[in-house]
């Protein structure tokens, strides 16, 4: 018996039988097939509760709404303009998955001033952005969930947890008010 992600892959799903209306380049999304993997996803998760799905694989509000239709609330994204379309989407819980430096610190306040009903988090791993951050808070009023990025070992992002100042740092998230 195939399961209900096999059968969505049989090749006949693919098929559009007039293309005439659709507009190249444009996205083709077969609703059975992203509600098929959406449901082995939290199957495979072990339920909605434990995801926190990218939305760098879609970037769409309506594929954003079904996940939260199937009890995903909380969401990922790369960048400001992401966690725009995650906030006016419906998602209330929404990890930026980037050190936020420069004029996004700017366009971080106004998402929050924008979506007030949202709960943002974000990462650093350095103390001069995480003082630049918390500073644009307290002076906003606002408050957000920061994490301490932290390198696995792969190199990519993150303060090494070797290094004397993955301690400091840590204690400047842990003891900074507009910080939760």
């Amino acid at each position: 018996m195939a399961t209900e992600l096999q059968r969505h892959l049989d090749p006949a799903p693919y098929q559009i039988s007039d293309a005439s209306a659709i507009y190249s380049p444009g996205y083709v999304l077969f609703k059975s097939i992203v509600d098929a993997n959406l449901q082995e996803m939290i199957r495979i998760a072990g339920g909605p509760q434990r995801l926190r799905p990218h939305c760098k694989t879609h970037k769409m509000p309506a594929i954003t709404q079904r996940q939260l239709e199937l009890g995903i609330t909380k969401h990922k994204c790369a960048t400001i303009a992401e966690a725009e379309m995650l906030s006016a989407a419906g998602t209330r819980d929404i990890m930026i998955a980037f050190q936020l430096v420069g004029p996004n610190v700017a366009r971080f306040i106004r998402l929050l001033d924008k979506f007030p009903d949202a709960t943002f988090a974000t990462i650093v791993d350095h103390p001069r952005p995480f003082s630049e951050l918390a500073d644009a808070l307290e002076r906003s009023d606002h408050s957000a969930r920061v994490l301490m990025d932290v390198d696995p070992g792969m190199g990519r992002t993150g303060i090494d947890p070797d290094d004397d100042g993955a301690v400091e740092l840590y204690q400047m998230i842990c003891s900074t008010p507009p910080v939760t």
